[in-house]
C-alpha cells in the first residue's frame, strides 16, 4: 500500500473532498432545513461523499473482490444525479411542471440500484490493478447504462430546464443564480469525468478527480448568495472566505507530504522548500483574506456617505416646502394630501438616520430619556391613520395609558412604525388590524395584530434576519427591503427589550409583541 505518492495524494485528497462535502452539506441544511432546495442539496452532497469513501477504500484494498465491494458503494453516483435534478427543477420552480420526468428519474434510478444490488456483476466486476492502483473499477455488463443515463442524459436535461428558465427570466439577480448552476454543472462534468476514462482502460490519471466536491461549491454560493437566499449570506462573507482558505490549506497539505516524500526518496533534496513555499502563501492567504474583509467595510462606509449625503439634503428640501404650504391656505382634500407627504418624507427621514447611525460607531449612544410610552404609541398610530384609511381597515386601540419607559424616542418611534406600516402592508383591504398597550409586572407590552398574509413556520427563523422578505411579502409589498424588522428588532434589544411574534400560518395574520422595561412615571418639580 501507499507505494507510489499519487496514490497518497489520491487517498488524502478524496479524503478532505468527502469531509468537504459532508460539512457543506449540514451547513447548507441548517440554514433551512424545511426547504426542499436545501435538503436535495444535502443528500447531493452525502451521495458524494460515500462515492468519495468508497472510492478510498477501493484503490486501498489489495483484495479484489473486497476491493469490489466497496466500489459497489460508488453506486451513489446515481442518486447525486437524482438530487441534483430535484434540486435544479425546485431552484427554478418547476417541480410540479417537471413531476413526471422526476418520478421517471426516481423510478429508473430505483431499478438500476436493485438490479446492481441483486447482480453485482452487471454493475462491476472484481477490481483489477492499474497505472499505480493495487485495484481499480472494472465496469459490469450495465455500467455503461448507468452512465450514459446518470452522467449524461438526467444531467443535461435538467441544466437545459434551468437554461430555459435563464432565458426568459428578467430578474438579474435570478439570472446571477442560474450561471452559477451552469458552472457548478460544467466543472462537475470536466472534473468527474476524470476517473471514468480508466474504468474503461483509457490511460488517464484520476488523481484530479479528487477536487469533484467542490463543484458543490458553486450550488452552495447559489442558494446562499442568490437565493433566500437572496443577498443575506454569501453564507456570511466570514464562510466564503473560510471556504476558500480550506481549499488552499488542502493543497498546502498535499504540498508538504509531497515534500516528505520527495526527502525519503531523494535525501539530497532541500527539507526547507516546501515550509517556505507554505509559509509564504499562508500570509498570501492571510493578507488576502484581512484585504476582502477591510474592502467590504470601506464599501459599507462609501454607502453610508452616499445616504448620507444624497439622501438627506432632498429630504430637508421636502420637509421645508411642506411647511411652507401648510401655512397657505389649502382645502381639506389638499391638508390631506400633504399630510401623506409629510408622513412619507417623516418615515424616509427616520430610517435613513437609523441607517448611517447603526452604521457608524460613534452613534451607537442612544439618548435615552424616561417619557410616556402611550403617548409615543398614540402619536404613532395617528401617523398612519390616513394608510389604514386609504385600504378601509379597522383599526381598534386598546391603548392603557400612563406607562413610562427610558427610551430614545426617535429609534423606538422606528420601531414602532415598522410595527404598524407592516401590519397595514400586508394586511388585504377591508381587513382588521388590533393594537394593545398593557403592562405586565415590571414590562410594557405592545401588541399589534392583523388579519393578513401570517407567517408560514419554514420562515419564523428568518422574519427578524437582515434582508430576508418572503416570497409571499415581495407580492404584496414591492418596496419593502426586508430590513426593518432587523433594525427594530436590535433597537429593542439595546433598549432592554424583546421583539416576538406568532402566526398560525399563511393566511391567518401576525401578532408582533414588543415588550419594554417600564419605568415609575417622571416626577417634575
Amino acid at each position: 500500500m501507499f507505494d507510489d505518492p499519487r496514490l497518497i495524494f489520491g487517498t488524502l485528497g478524496y479524503g478532505i473532498g468527502a469531509i468537504f462535502s459532508i460539512c457543506l452539506a449540514f451547513f447548507v441544511l441548517f440554514k433551512a432545513k424545511q426547504r426542499p432546495a436545501n435538503i436535495y442539496y444535502f443528500l447531493a452532497n452525502i451521495s458524494v461523499a460515500i462515492f468519495e469513501i468508497s472510492y478510498i477504500i477501493g484503490i486501498n484494498t489489495t483484495d479484489p473482490y473486497l476491493s469490489r465491494t466497496a466500489f459497489m458503494f460508488s453506486t451513489s453516483v446515481i442518486f447525486v444525479a437524482v438530487f441534483v435534478a430535484h434540486w435544479m427543477t425546485s431552484l427554478v420552480h418547476k417541480t410540479k411542471e417537471l413531476r413526471i420526468q422526476l418520478l421517471t428519474v426516481d423510478i429508473v434510478a430505483a431499478i438500476l440500484f436493485i438490479i446492481y444490488l441483486l447482480y453485482p456483476d452487471a454493475y462491476l466486476l472484481p477490481s483489477q490493478a492499474k497505472m499505480y492502483f493495487p485495484n481499480y473499477y472494472v465496469p459490469g455488463t450495465l455500467h455503461t447504462v448507468m452512465r450514459v443515463i446518470f452522467n449524461l442524459i438526467v444531467p443535461l436535461y435538467f441544466t437545459y430546464q434551468v437554461y430555459k428558465a435563464y432565458r426568459i427570466e428578467t430578474d438579474s439577480i435570478v439570472q446571477n443564480r442560474y450561471k452559477y448552476v451552469f458552472a457548478g454543472v460544467a466543472y462537475g462534468y470536466v472534473i468527474g469525468s476524470i476517473p471514468v476514462f480508466l474504468i474503461y482502460n483509457i490511460p488517464v490519471d484520476p488523481l484530479w478527480g479528487m477536487f469533484i466536491s467542490f463543484y458543490m461549491l458553486f450550488f452552495a454560493y447559489t442558494m446562499l448568495k442568490h437565493e433566500l437566499m437572496d443577498i443575506r449570506l454569501v453564507a456570511k462573507q466570514a464562510t466564503v472566505y473560510a471556504v476558500i482558505v480550506a481549499i488552499l490549506v488542502s493543497f498546502l497539505v498535499l504540498a508538504n507530504l509531497f515534500n516528505n516524500e520527495l526527502s525519503s526518496r531523494y535525501p539530497g533534496f532541500p527539507a526547507v522548500v516546501a515550509p517556505m513555499i507554505s509559509s509564504l502563501i499562508a500570509f498570501a492567504i492571510g493578507v488576502f483574506v484581512w484585504r476582502k474583509f477591510r474592502e467590504s467595510d470601506m464599501l459599507k462606509y462609501e454607502f453610508v456617505n452616499i445616504i448620507s449625503h444624497k439622501f438627506k439634503t432632498p429630504l430637508t428640501r421636502i420637509r421645508w416646502a411642506v411647511e411652507e404650504l401648510e401655512k397657505s391656505g389649502l382645502t381639506e382634500g389638499q391638508k390631506k394630501a400633504l399630510e401623506a407627504v409629510k408622513n412619507g418624507n417623516d418615515s424616509l427621514t427616520t430610517l435613513t438616520n437609523t441607517l448611517t447611525g447603526g452604521q457608524d460607531p460613534q452613534n451607537y449612544s442612544y439618548r435615552l430619556k424616561n417619557r410616556d410610552f402611550s403617548q409615543l404609541v398614540n402619536l404613532s398610530l395617528n401617523h398612519y391613520t390616513v394608510d389604514s384609511k386609504k385600504k378601509n381597515l379597522t383599526l381598534d386601540t386598546h391603548l392603557e395609558k400612563e406607562l413610562w419607559a427610558n427610551v430614545d424616542q426617535i429609534k423606538i418611534q422606528f420601531v414602532l412604525h415598522t410595527l404598524i406600516e407592516n401590519a397595514i402592508a400586508y394586511t388585504s383591504a377591508g381587513g382588521n388590524i388590533r393594537a394593545s398597550l398593557s403592562h405586565e409586572g415590571n414590562r410594557i407590552i405592545f401588541k399589534i395584530t392583523d388579519t393578513g398574509i401570517g407567517i408560514v413556520r419554514a420562515e419564523h427563523k428568518y422574519i427578524l434576519s437582515k434582508f430576508y422578505r418572503s416570497h409571499r411579502a415581495e407580492l404584496v409589498d414591492t418596496e419593502g427591503l426586508g430590513i426593518g424588522l432587523f433594525l427594530s428588532n436590535s433597537i429593542v434589544a439595546r433598549h432592554g427589550g424583546k421583539i416576538t411574534f406568532t402566526s398560525e400560518g399563511e393566511g391567518k395574520g401576525t401578532t408582533f409583541t414588543m415588550a419594554l422595561p417600564l419605568t415609575k412615571p417622571h416626577i417634575t418639580s
